[in-house]
């Protein structure tokens, strides 16, 4: 059984805490499974901001990481993963499975270099931090199907097309 087993039977997940309240075009630079001493295995994204849409929190240009682990609820961080698979590839979730998500984390990734907004709400929790007693924050994310390049064109000022696809579309 591999990392993503059980992903054709989870239902969508939103959550994250790297990406700061907001709504943001973003390129997808990688997305690898990973396995972490001490920590486990895991599921990162690596996305580089192109345009803030709405919000303060981040600036175009700055490269954020987001990181599932396997981990706790094993529901929970397969829900996030397939919210991210399904929201990028515009998909419906039961179109998302072990397989899906295995070619999406592997060398021949159909994610890598591709456009996408998403949206980021930040939530309190319900429960309290079992340390600190303070009721913790976490954010819900919305992906956004990839954009088209005439969709991309018509979203990023020329300069903006320039930096960040100086190679083209």
């Amino acid at each position: 059984m591999g990392m993503f087993s059980g992903m054709g039977s989870a239902t969508r997940g939103y959550q994250s805490n790297v990406l700061k309240e907001g709504e943001y075009l973003v390129r997808i630079d990688s997305c690898e499974h990973f396995e972490a001493k001490n920590k486990g295995e895991g599921f990162k994204t690596t996305l580089t901001i192109l345009n803030v849409l709405s919000g303060t929190n981040h600036r175009p240009g700055e490269v954020v990481n987001t990181v599932w682990l396997k981990k706790g609820e094993v529901q929970m961080w397969l829900g996030n993963i397939k919210g991210f698979i399904a929201g990028c590839l515009g998909v419906e979730d039961a179109r998302v499975d072990e397989t899906v998500a295995t070619e999406v984390a592997g060398p021949n990734n159909p994610l890598k270099g591709q456009v996408t907004k998403v949206k980021a709400i930040t939530r309190v929790s319900k429960k309290k931090d079992e340390k600190t007693g303070e009721f913790f924050n976490y954010t819900l994310y919305s992906w956004s199907a990839v954009l088209t390049p005439d969709e991309l064109r018509a979203a990023l000022p020329a300069e903006d097309l320039q930096r960040f696809f100086p190679s083209g579309i």
